[in-house]
């Protein structure tokens, strides 16, 4: 059984409008990746078919500053971990409510956290 897509056309839009935002920021070309790749989009050369960055992107309903960290799924943070293991990028880009973006380039062998909170 396949599993259920969580995106709506509303997502595709303001994710859509990010990959713009990354494209002319970044001077490259952003390929949207079918679901089974696990990570959002192919950041490749403009004008070639040159790998550069593997991009996992989240819109976050809050403002920098507002909370300490921000989560992705262990599951995204392993994926990204293997696309890094081939040579190229990896990296997870936030968005914000004001637009602003942010990233953190993720390592083949990423060191990764947690914390647990019971209360």
């Amino acid at each position: 059984m396949m599993r259920p897509r969580y995106e709506t056309k509303g997502d595709l839009i303001v994710e859509d409008s990010a990959r713009q935002k990354m494209e002319a920021l970044w001077r490259c070309r952003l390929e949207k990746l079918p679901i089974s790749y696990e990570v959002d989009f192919l950041a490749m050369r403009e004008g070639s078919d040159s790998v550069l960055a593997w991009i996992e992107y989240k819109r976050r309903k809050f403002v920098w500053g507002q909370y300490p960290t921000v989560i992705l799924s262990l599951r995204k943070v392993f994926a990204l971990m293997r696309y890094a293991s081939l040579g190229h990028k990896a990296m997870f880009v936030v968005e914000d409510d004001e637009g602003d973006m942010r990233y953190w380039p993720i390592a083949e062998d990423e060191v990764i956290g947690w914390m647990v909170e019971r209360g």
